[in-house]
């Protein structure tokens, strides 16, 4: 899993699909799997916002993501 600090939360990758777990707040910070599960929707504050956080996840995974690519936009 890879921790994306700006969004505080741990994404991995696994067959195509994007999973995500919130970090708690430990030091450092861990993965909370009770909340893991496949993102179904990119929640952030702002579309900028989503769209740097779907970059992020590009970059790390060599994907190409947006957030329309989601069911849940």
């Amino acid at each position: 899993m890879h921790y994306v600090d700006s969004h505080g939360v741990f994404v991995e990758m696994s067959k195509g699909v994007l999973y995500s777990a919130p970090a708690n707040d430990t030091e450092p910070p861990t993965p909370d799997m009770g909340s893991y599960g496949e993102v179904t929707c990119v929640n952030a504050y702002s579309d900028l916002d989503g769209r740097n956080f779907l970059n992020r996840v590009n970059r790390l995974f060599a994907t190409s993501f947006a957030v329309n690519d989601f069911a849940g936009r």
